[in-house]
């Protein structure tokens, strides 16, 4: 009875104020929609950043080491069992006038054209080409296709770049001057932001990509890795959070070695070098020191004669 007679209330209410209660049942219906469709965009955007990130073979990690990386490093850590394919990248910041200002540009390097790596699940963070070509000669570049910043470069376009505080960029990359022959999107900036940097104004303003080979430096700056995962292991999943935990451990004690030996040749180097230089010193010193001690014994001989005559 109590039940019966609640519902007959409850129905007298509704009809009393219909359009009061139309409009909650908007807002519940509207509010459920929204609740709904934010459930199901999270695993829609993962979705689409998983496959956005294999199709651009992204890397899973990325090694720094201030005293650089070897090839020999790179294949140590491409032979981790787990890994997919590692490469070994070259960078540098450098500065470039933009009108009255001074920005920021980073250069990258990617795989020479016909190189062992282009191509191969080593080629990792793959830049996305939207107009004209890739860089294959020395002095071309890609450059960012970025319509937000007051840097929009066009294809044919020259850029002069300079390093700061009066330091030679030419010790580092074999041309400082490069004719843009290609607009480029980079899976390593996937946001307005590019990152800081110790030059110019502390903050890269875009990047552009140039051949391996337009680099002098041997050693790289940096080593992208990927590992090896199926597809029940997509990105910000708990089972790619658990592979990358384990392997990230690996790596890092491979790392850790590698970098303690780069550290003993560099010494050694140096080393060898301060020696050769010890050599070098202490012949010129013996050298000098004869040629000192024949013009004393000639200047005696001379004065000999002078007190016989």
């Amino acid at each position: 009875m109590r039940l019966r007679a609640f519902r007959r209330d409850a129905l007298r209410e509704v009809r009393r104020s219909f359009d009061r209660f139309l409009a909650i049942l908007a807002i519940v219906a509207l509010g459920t929609a929204f609740f709904v469709g934010i459930r199901q965009t999270d695993p829609d955007m993962k979705a689409t950043a998983d496959r956005y990130y294999r199709d651009a073979h992204f890397m899973d990690f990325q090694l720094l080491s201030t005293v650089g990386f070897t090839d020999d490093d790179v294949a140590a850590l491409r032979a981790v069992p787990g890994v997919k394919g590692a490469i070994g990248v070259a960078t540098v910041d450098a500065l470039v006038k933009v009108g009255t200002s001074e920005k920021v540009l980073r250069v990258e390097s990617i795989p020479d054209a016909g190189s062992a790596v282009a191509g191969t699940e080593d080629d990792l963070d793959r830049p996305r080409l939207v107009a004209g070509r890739l860089p294959v000669s020395r002095g071309e570049c890609a450059v960012q296709n970025d319509r937000i910043t007051d840097i929009a470069y066009a294809i044919g376009d020259t850029i002069a770049l300079y390093a700061d505080g009066g330091e030679d960029l030419g010790e580092r990359l074999a041309v400082t001057d490069f004719t843009v022959v290609g607009l480029v999107e980079s899976p390593l900036y996937l946001s307005h932001d590019h990152g800081p940097t110790t030059i110019g104004n502390g903050q890269v303003a875009t990047f552009l990509v140039v051949p391996r080979s337009d680099f002098k430096q041997t050693v790289h700056s940096a080593v992208f890795v990927a590992m090896e995962t199926t597809d029940a292991e997509p990105a910000y999943s708990q089972a790619y959070d658990d592979r990358t935990a384990v392997l990230k451990a690996v790596l890092e004690d491979v790392a850790t070695v590698r970098a303690a030996d780069r550290t003993a040749e560099i010494r050694q180097t140096a080393e060898d070098a301060l020696a050769d230089q010890q050599t070098k010193y202490d012949a010129s010193a013996a050298e000098s020191d004869a040629k000192l001690q024949e013009s004393a014994r000639s200047i005696a001989d001379g004065q000999e004669k002078v007190d016989d005559g």
